[in-house]
């Protein structure tokens, strides 16, 4: 019997320790780099997955609770559509620039003032619109601009895609299951998109299952452990399975996981998403401007080239590298990423801003100031 008893102890600890040192590792981690909210400012929708609630005065801080450090703390306002702005509740122009894509348009950790959509309304002296959403993929993104692009009749669409498909990429046989609008390769090896099935994103929601980035619109760290305990349990279930395998060769709560899509489903993806804004731009009269800094997009503009025509103008990796990149070593790193946090800091918000501003200036579509 007391043999019995051993082997459970052991056993009790072969799942406790590794379980207690990672519990200890992330509550440290959240301790020393903590991002905090001051209310949500995001809500489920059952198409896009989760929008900006609109007319919304929130905050969005980044500190260090042990030592009080603060490495940003900015203001988030929202429109009367649920997109950023530079204060709540405003109306939202039609025939503006609209700027759209994720949390880099969006200007995570920055305030308003300092990301490139508002730089370049003062480069150009004309409204913008900033329609980026943090944690978006390229599925969302456009999910939401052909949603709005009725209302707001942009004079110019700004695409920074800075990878954004690698989010809004899923399986096949998993669309059934998707909680977020994405991409795949059917059975005839052809690309397909997906929104998530009628209501699924509403009720996986009242079971505290969200769909990706949702809890990146503001949630207390508390609250984590007392209504999101399948948060908990998901991401714990990689790294656990990991250690316990590494350690014991024990693999436990193992799930399938998705592999790296190959270089031919992305590119046929890719090709699929431009062919979306061709065939959404072409019944409008829209110049549409895509940034394309590591050139995923540089073999497959034939087409929208031919149907769009003088309203597409792409800016690829050298253009990216002239401009922008390639500035960054004469500017004071603070200036370059927000501190802790990777994303662009004002200074190269800026340099973003002019590099779009005098192409659309350069192609003849705004004038100069």
């Amino acid at each position: 019997m007391k043999k019995y008893v051993f082997y459970l102890i052991m056993l009790l600890l072969m799942v406790a320790l590794p379980l207690t040192f990672l519990a200890a590792f992330y509550g440290y981690r959240k301790l020393t780099l903590s991002y905090d909210y001051c209310g949500s400012y995001g809500q489920v929708d059952n198409e896009v997955g989760w929008v900006l609630k609109p007319n919304v005065s929130s905050c969005l801080s980044l500190k260090n609770h042990i030592t009080g450090e603060i490495f940003f703390d900015t203001s988030i306002f929202t429109n009367q559509l649920g997109f950023r702005d530079i204060e709540p509740s405003r109306s939202v122009p039609q025939h503006a620039i609209a700027m759209i894509g994720d949390s880099w348009t969006f200007g995570y950790g920055v305030n308003y003032e300092s990301s490139f959509p508002y730089l370049m309304s003062k480069e150009l002296d004309t409204p913008t619109i900033n329609m980026g959403v943090p944690a978006y993929g390229s599925g969302s993104t456009f999910q939401l601009f052909s949603r709005h692009v009725e209302t707001i009749k942009p004079k110019v669409v700004v695409y920074l895609s800075l990878g954004l498909w690698a989010r809004s990429i899923c399986r096949a046989s998993l669309v059934e299951q998707t909680l977020l609008p994405c991409y795949f390769i059917d059975q005839q090896r052809q690309a397909q998109f997906a929104l998530p099935p009628a209501g699924l994103v509403e009720s996986s929601a009242s079971s505290h299952l969200y769909p990706g980035g949702y809890l990146t619109s503001g949630y207390k760290f508390r609250d984590i452990f007392l209504t999101k305990p399948h948060e908990i349990l998901r991401n714990f279930k990689q790294p656990v399975s990991a250690v316990m395998f590494k350690l014991f060769g024990v693999a436990v709560l193992q799930e399938e996981l998705d592999l790296a899509p190959e270089t031919e489903h992305v590119a046929k993806i890719l090709a699929f998403e431009l062919e979306q804004y061709k065939i959404l731009l072409m019944q409008h009269d829209t110049t549409f401007v895509l940034y394309d800094p590591y050139g995923n997009y540089a073999t497959m503009l034939t087409s929208i080239q031919e149907a769009l025509g003088d309203r597409f103008i792409y800016l690829g990796a050298e253009r990216w590298q002239e401009d922008v990149a390639g500035k960054f070593i004469d500017m004071p790193q603070t200036q370059v990423k927000v501190p802790k946090d990777g994303h662009f800091a004002e200074g190269a918000n800026q340099l973003i801003a002019k590099s779009i501003a005098k192409a659309l200036i350069r192609h003849g579509v705004m004038l100069r100031p």
